[in-house]
C-alpha cells in the first residue's frame, strides 16, 4: 500500500513549501532494529512522478513527485498561526497514505538552526566505526541526547517563533529522528535531512544549500546557529553570516574536537562544552531571558 512520508515543515502565515516522499510501502518494518534502519536507509521503496494531495487547515493541496518519490507542495496564504495536522492522499484514493505537522510562524521574528550530530544527539561523527553502529544497530531508544540541549532548546523556544534541524543523518531514518527528538523533549520545527542518492555522500553541498533556503524563505527573520566543530558548521555559518550579516544573531559552537576556544575558526562565535555555558552567553546577548 502507498505510504507518504511528511517532513515537518515550517512556513509563514503567508505560505510556504511542505516536503515530502510518497513510497511504494512504508520501508520501517520488521522486529529488529538494525532491519527496520536498514530498509529504511538503503532499501527505501520510492514511488517515482506520484501524483500527492496533501489536506491543511480544510484547504487541498496537489503535488507531483520526482522520480526518487521526492515532492513539494506550494502553500499559499493567508495560514492560520500554530502548528497543524496534514494529511496526504496518493492519487485519487481517499485512503490517508501518510501524516504530518505544519508549523506556521509569523513573517518576523526569532529562529534557531541547528545541526544534529554530535550537537544535540551523541552520534561519534568523527568515529567511523561508532557512527554506523549508531546509525544501524539503534533506535530512538539507544541514541543519547547531549546533555543540557533540549532544556536549553526548550528555553530558546519562548523567545524563537521556529526550528529548523539540519542534518547530514538519512532521510530514511526519519520517523527514527522524530521519535528521538520527542522522546527527549526537543522543541518541533522543520526536519531538514539528507538524501544520500542524489545528495552525495560530501555535507559540503548539502549543508550550505539548505541553510541558504532557511534564511531565504523567512525573509524577516533573525537567526540562533547551532553546530559542533566536529565536521565543517563554523565554516558553513561563517559563510552564511557573511551573506546575511546582522540576520544572524548569534552563532554556538559545541567543542568535539581538541581546538582552543580561540581557533581561528571560530572567530566571532559561542564556543561551549556544555550547554549551561551556551545559555549564559545567549541571557548576556539578551536572546535569552531568565
Amino acid at each position: 500500500m502507498p505510504a507518504v512520508w511528511l517532513f515537518p515543515s515550517v512556513v509563514t502565515t503567508g505560505g510556504g513549501r511542505l516536503r515530502g516522499r510518497a513510497l511504494r510501502r512504508d520501508p520501517e518494518r520488521g522486529f529488529f532494529t538494525v532491519v527496520r534502519n536498514t530498509r529504511s536507509i538503503v532499501f527505501s521503496p520510492e514511488l517515482p512522478r506520484a501524483a500527492v494531495r496533501v489536506s491543511v487547515c480544510g484547504r487541498l493541496w496537489e503535488g507531483l513527485a520526482d522520480d526518487e518519490g521526492f515532492f513539494t507542495v506550494p502553500l499559499e496564504g493567508p495560514l492560520p498561526l500554530g502548528t497543524h495536522d496534514v494529511e496526504a492522499f496518493v492519487g485519487g484514493e481517499d485512503h490517508v497514505a501518510g501524516r504530518g505537522h505544519l508549523h506556521v510562524v509569523p513573517p518576523e521574528g526569532l529562529s534557531v538552526v541547528s545541526d544534529l550530530d554530535d550537537t544535540i544527539a551523541i552520534s561519534h561523527i568523527g568515529r567511523k566505526f561508532r557512527m554506523v553502529w549508531n546509525a544501524l544497530m539503534r533506535d530512538e531508544k539507544g541514541h543519547r541526547a547531549v546533555s543540557g540541549m533540549a532544556a536549553l532548546y526548550r528555553r530558546l523556544a519562548a523567545t524563537a517563533a521556529s526550528f529548523h534541524y539540519v542534518s547530514g543523518t538519512p532521510v530514511g531514518l526519519l520517523r527514527r529522528t522524530e521519535r528521538f527528538m520527542l522522546r527527549h523533549g526537543f522543541p518541533a520545527g522543520a526536519l531538514l535531512l539528507r538524501h544520500w542518492e542524489t545528495e552525495g555522500l560530501d555535507i559540503s553541498t548539502f549543508k550550505p544549500r539548505v541553510l541558504g533556503e532557511i534564511v531565504r524563505a523567512l525573509p524577516g527573520h533573525r537567526f540562533v546557529l547551532v553546530g559542533d566543530s566536529g565536521e565543517k558548521d563554523p565554516e558553513f555559518f561563517t559563510a552564511l553570516r557573511t551573506e546575511v550579516g546582522e540576520r544572524i544573531a548569534a552563532v554556538l559552537v559545541r567543542r568535539v574536537t581538541p581546538e582552543p576556544r580561540d581557533a581561528p575558526r571560530f572567530a566571532g562565535m559561542i564556543v561551549f562544552d556544555e550547554a549551561e555555558e551556551a545559555a549564559d552567553a545567549l541571557s548576556r546577548l539578551g536572546i535569552l531571558t531568565a
